[in-house]
């Protein structure tokens, strides 16, 4: 914070976020991905200067759920299956105790095209799924894990609204951040298949003939890391809390988005 600047808010999209780098190491994760050190001292000096502390905006996940039912809301009792979802509720949990003007969005998959300056390091869902069409052999997707996908535009809205807000926050401070379908990975790759194919019924066969289908169950073993089945969430609260006039994008229009040239 530089002398003089009247800092708005702080948006922490920071993470570790791979599960099985998570899963190997736990306690880094937790630290990652609870900042603590960087958020006291943002509120210190604050403090120090007489200002008020910027709102704080964390991202979440999902994953805080453990995916024994569909449609979690906020009241959901939050019971990880893995350490990268141990790590975010020990960052929701303590960024709550310490630093009160905060904000908790728990996001899904966010979806939405490449990034406009650098690519990341890694590749984006659906661009995954796109690519997996190339390929000569079928791609495992999973038909029995559902998520709440949500387009990347749409969190800026909501963060946007949220600064905007500034002194008129929400009584609420946790946010599931979902879009409004619930869609499982299979749903996702014939989604995409059906718009790339652009009414080609043979393409959209040639496409589709390249998903497997599987069960989630399968992950742990591939993966060495729980995957909760059904993290898919009902978001109602903050499209009446916060976006009120309008609402996040389906998936349909999702895949619209990412892949418009």
């Amino acid at each position: 914070m530089a002398e003089g600047l009247d800092l708005r808010g702080v948006i922490n999209c920071a993470a570790m976020s791979s599960p099985g780098q998570c899963e190997a190491a736990p306690e880094l994760a937790r630290r990652a991905n609870a900042p603590r050190a960087l958020w006291s001292a943002i509120s210190s000096i604050a403090q120090s200067r007489g200002k008020q502390a910027p709102l704080w905006i964390q991202l979440s996940t999902d994953h805080v759920y453990d995916g024994e039912r569909a449609l979690s809301d906020e009241s959901t009792a939050c019971a990880p299956v893995n350490a990268y979802g141990a790590s975010k509720v020990f960052c929701e949990e303590t960024l709550a105790k310490d630093y009160p003007r905060s904000i908790v969005l728990r996001s899904s998959i966010i979806t939405g095209p490449k990034a406009p300056l650098t690519d990341v390091e890694r590749t984006l869902f659906l661009d995954f799924i796109a690519s997996s069409f190339a390929k000569e052999t079928p791609t495992t997707f999973y038909d029995d894990e559902f998520r709440s996908p949500i387009c990347v535009f749409d969190i800026v809205r909501v963060v946007r609204t949220l600064l905007q807000r500034h002194d008129d926050l929400p009584d609420r401070r946790v946010y599931n951040m979902g879009g409004p379908d619930r869609v499982s990975r299979v749903d996702m790759a014939n989604g995409v298949a059906e718009f790339l194919a652009k009414g080609d019924a043979a393409m959209e066969q040639v496409f589709k003939s390249k998903i497997a289908v599987a069960s989630c169950a399968e992950a742990k073993a591939l993966r060495g890391v729980a995957a909760p089945p059904d993290i898919s969430m009902d978001s109602r609260a903050l499209v009446r809390e916060i976006c009120q006039d309008w609402a996040p994008r389906s998936f349909e229009e999702q895949i619209a988005v990412a892949f418009a040239t």
